[in-house]
């Protein structure tokens, strides 16, 4: 064949490429610039509605009440869940402008009535998906989506506008002027999108606060520490490194279980163990005599459960020297408490998945307890034999406790059961009326000359969740404890708070306040506990306190904002008229 074929027949491809290339790349383009525009609907729509169709004069409680709802972050605003749907209409737009003429009012009418009808039809789908499509919501809908898009079609308008000059002033190759005409235009949505963005900013982002909350005893709540915060670092109501004053612990699931070993080889341990039952308030046993105790010399390790499942624990001896941690999940439930004549404090939290460690240089001495009826049984109780067991240097022993054959209506009473004798004959009977049935542990320190400045035995409790209680706390032991970091805050109670500086008047005890940022936790004098530092969100009784930009009247802002409504807007309205008046094509690559 001639040479001249092969070489028009390579012109033709190269052509062919080049076309098929640059409609790629307009497509492209336009695509990812119109739905750069479309990005900013959805907010722009929830601030037209609360200006427009808002029950309160403040713009932002009319779009979303009074609860504080987080504004997207720039990348969000760009990246959200909103940008697959703005990517598949802008690509359904970019196509269809493509084939049809390319005269602006064509460009216009074409945008205003697709563009309107796809996101009707999103703005529909949703609204039956959460069923709240309704005759008045449709009408809004249709409203807000085509009045929507008259303003992309205008953007659109002057987008293409601003691409064909830009195409038509280059020399370069087509190929390259579509590259330089793309860029533009998507930095012009970009900056079209991001004035809409700081404008919604400014009237419906919620301003961080400085907040400081100090809630007096009686007060409850529940705090949760960030993900990023190490535990260690987190703020705990029941403070670190503090004697166990009657603590108590009462476990709902049922299965706390309790170990303890001596950690120094000079100290040596006697284990006494006294079996009671029908005890309700396990503290009060601390010094209750028994008939005849189980007892054993120079322990070095023991472990204690019941079969069934322990409820309740508490430890004895606030006297003596040790420190008691407790180790919970991320978020705990709380609440203080103050006896005025004793000037004693009482603290408490709901837990989950806790663990409790105690380390002493003294006795350590601890009680351990279960139901003999199911305590969730609503109509009928049937008492049923618990076993205790216990592993003692490795050597095992299982208690059986009997349960008697029925329940009478004998006054409950804390009575002592001969240990001893329980011990030898693996059981023993418990007395009518008995639904508690328990074992006060002993572990008594032998006196020694030595002077021991670290702990010599340490006990360590498992058992879910449940509460944990402090009592007979003074002052100092709450004060001198450490603070801690909370990244959210939840309140009921007496307090006095403060925002920004200023105090918040007209505080009552059945207030609530919730609060999500970055505080210190720490106790002050009178049992108070304190929470400040910067608040994200803040609200009392379900009344947002952090205002917007608008509500604060931020100069700066307000001028920013200003200018983009009063200077640009007009500006590219006047533009966007002479496009449509004269009606010039825009470049097209065919």
């Amino acid at each position: 064949m001639p040479s001249n074929f092969y070489s028009s027949g390579s012109r033709i491809w190269r052509v062919f490429l080049s076309v098929r290339v640059s409609h790629v790349l307009e497509f492209v383009f336009l695509m990812v610039a119109i739905a750069e525009l479309l990005v900013a609907g959805p907010m722009l729509q929830t601030l037209a509605a609360a200006a427009l169709n808002g029950d309160s004069a403040a713009i932002y409680t009319a779009a979303w009440g009074h609860e504080v709802v987080a504004f997207p972050s720039l990348r969000h605003w760009f990246f959200g869940e909103f940008t697959p749907i703005a990517l598949g209409s802008g690509a359904v737009l970019s196509l269809v402008l493509l084939v049809v003429p390319r005269s602006p009012r064509v460009v216009f009418a074409t945008v205003m009535c697709l563009g309107g009808t796809i996101l009707l039809m999103y703005d529909v789908t949703v609204l039956y998906r959460v069923d709240t499509l309704t005759w008045n919501a449709a009408f809004e809908s249709v409203a807000f989506n085509f009045v929507g898009a008259v303003f992309l079609a205008g953007f659109v308008v002057l987008l293409m506008s601003a691409t064909s000059t830009v195409e038509i002033e280059l020399n370069a190759i087509p190929t390259g002027r579509i590259w330089i005409s793309g860029v533009v235009g998507i930095v012009f949505s970009s900056l079209a999108t991001m004035g809409a963005y700081y404008v919604c900013d400014y009237f419906l982002r919620p301003l961080p606060v400085t907040m400081d909350l100090r809630l007096a005893p009686g007060s409850r709540g529940a705090t949760v520490f960030d993900q990023e915060v190490a535990e260690k670092d987190s703020f705990k109501v029941i403070p670190p490194d503090i004697k166990p004053n009657n603590l108590t612990w009462t476990s709902l699931t049922g299965n706390l279980a309790a170990e303890w070993s001596a950690t120094s080889d000079d100290a040596r341990f006697d284990l006494s163990v006294d079996l009671f039952s029908g005890c309700l308030n396990p503290p009060s046993l601390s010094d209750k005599p028994s008939s005849s105790s189980f007892r054993l010399n120079d322990v070095r390790a023991i472990s204690a459960s019941f079969k069934e499942g322990a409820r309740s624990f508490a430890i004895y001896g606030a006297e003596n020297e040790g420190a008691l941690n407790v180790t919970r999940g991320r978020g705990v439930q709380f609440g203080t408490n103050r006896d005025e004549k004793t000037e004693k404090n009482e603290v408490w939290e709901f837990v989950e998945d806790a663990s409790l460690t105690y380390t002493s240089r003294d006795d350590v001495a601890f009680y351990l307890g279960t139901f003999t009826v199911d305590p969730q049984d609503q109509d009928i109780a049937v008492a049923k034999p618990v076993t205790l067991h216990m592993m003692v240097d490795g050597k095992p022993y299982d208690i059986v406790l009997d349960a008697p054959v029925g329940l009478t209506d004998t006054k409950f009473s804390c009575k002592a059961i001969a240990t001893s004798k329980a011990f030898r004959n693996g059981s023993a009977s418990l007395q009518k009326a008995s639904i508690i049935a328990g074992a006060r542990i002993v572990l008594k320190a032998r006196p020694t000359s030595l002077l021991f400045r670290t702990s010599t035995s340490g006990l360590r409790v498992n058992g879910g969740g449940g509460w944990i209680n402090l009592a007979n706390l003074d002052d100092d032991e709450l004060v001198k404890s450490q603070g801690g970091l909370v990244g959210y805050v939840e309140a009921v109670g007496d307090a006095t708070l403060s925002v920004n500086g200023i105090a918040v008047d007209d505080t009552k005890p059945t207030d609530e306040y919730v609060a999500l940022g970055n505080f210190l936790g720490s106790y002050e004098k009178d049992g108070k506990l304190r929470f400040n530092g910067k608040a994200m969100a803040l609200s009392k009784n379900g009344i947002r306190i952090n205002p917007t930009k608008f509500e604060g009247g931020l100069g700066g802002p307000m001028a920013l904002v200003g200018g983009l409504l009063f200077g640009v807007l007009p500006t590219l309205s006047v533009l966007f008229g002479r496009i449509l008046k004269s009606n010039t094509p825009f470049r097209q690559y065919l």
